[in-house]
C-alpha cells in the first residue's frame, strides 16, 4: 500500500480490511453456492458485533483509547453508521434483493475511492522494489485460494455441529463463526497498536467493518439468495 502512495490510515481502512475480511467473505460465498446462505447475514452481523465490541475493547483495555481519538474518524464514523443504517433497511424485510446488493458493491467502490482522494499520499524514503510489489500480489492470490478453500471445510463443519448439537446454523455462525473470523482484526489491532501504526488499526476496524456490511452481503448475493 505505502509502495503506490497509500496512507498508513488508507491502508488500514482498504487493504487491510480487504485481508482480514477474506475469511468471511470466502465462507459466505461457499454457503451460498452450496445452498447454505442462511448464515451469511448472521455471520456479517456477528463480526461487524465482533470488531466494534470486543476487538476495540480488547485493544483499548491493553493499550488505552488514546488511538479512538482521531479527528479523522469523524467523517469515517458517520458513513459507518450511515451504512449500518442502510443495511438495517436492506434487510428488514428478509429480502436481500440483486439490485440492492449491486448498489453495496458500487457504494463501496465509491467510498474507497472518496477515501483515497481524500488520503494524503506518502511519500517513500526508499524506491520501490518493483519485484516485491509483484511478489505481494502473488501471496495474496495464493492466500486467498487457500482462504476459500479453508472456507468450504469451515462451512461444512458448521452444519454438522449444528445438526449434531440440535443448534439452528444461523446461532453459530453469528456467534463461533463471527468469533473466528474476527480473530484477524484483534490481530492486526493489537500489532498495529504496539508497533505505534494507530492508524492501520482503527482503520482497519472501520474499513473490515463496513465491508463486512457491503461486500460481504453483496458478492454472495450475486451467487444466490441470501
Amino acid at each position: 500500500g505505502r509502495n503506490i502512495g497509500f496512507s498508513t490510515f488508507l491502508v488500514g481502512l482498504i487493504i487491510v480490511s480487504i485481508g482480514t475480511t477474506l475469511p468471511e467473505l470466502a465462507s459466505s460465498i461457499y454457503a451460498t453456492i452450496s445452498g447454505s446462505s442462511e448464515i451469511v447475514i448472521p455471520t456479517v452481523i456477528g463480526s461487524v458485533t465482533t470488531n466494534i465490541f470486543l476487538v476495540v475493547g480488547i485493544v483499548s483495555f491493553l493499550y488505552g483509547t488514546k488511538f479512538l481519538y482521531r479527528e479523522k474518524l469523524k467523517t469515517d464514523l458517520w458513513i459507518f453508521v450511515t451504512v449500518c443504517c442502510l443495511f438495517l433497511l436492506f434487510i428488514i424485510d428478509s429480502k436481500f434483493t440483486l439490485a440492492e446488493a449491486i448498489f453495496c458493491i458500487i457504494l463501496f467502490f465509491v467510498y474507497s475511492f472518496y477515501q483515497y482522494k481524500l488520503s494524503k499520499p506518502v511519500k517513500l524514503e526508499e524506491p520501490v522494489v518493483k519485484s516485491s510489489t509483484v511478489l505481494c500480489i502473488f501471496q495474496i492470490l495464493v492466500y486467498s485460494i487457500l482462504i476459500y478453500v479453508g472456507s468450504k471445510y469451515v462451512v461444512d463443519s458448521m452444519l454438522e455441529i449444528s445438526t449434531l448439537l440440535r443448534v439452528p446454523a444461523e446461532v453459530i455462525a453469528i456467534t463461533v463463526i463471527a468469533l473466528g473470523t474476527s480473530l484477524t482484526e484483534l490481530t492486526v489491532g493489537i500489532i498495529s497498536v504496539r508497533k505505534g501504526h494507530t492508524d492501520i488499526a482503527i482503520g482497519n476496524i472501520i474499513g473490515a467493518s463496513i465491508i463486512d456490511l457491503l461486500i460481504v452481503t453483496g458478492i454472495p448475493r450475486l451467487f444466490g439468495d441470501v
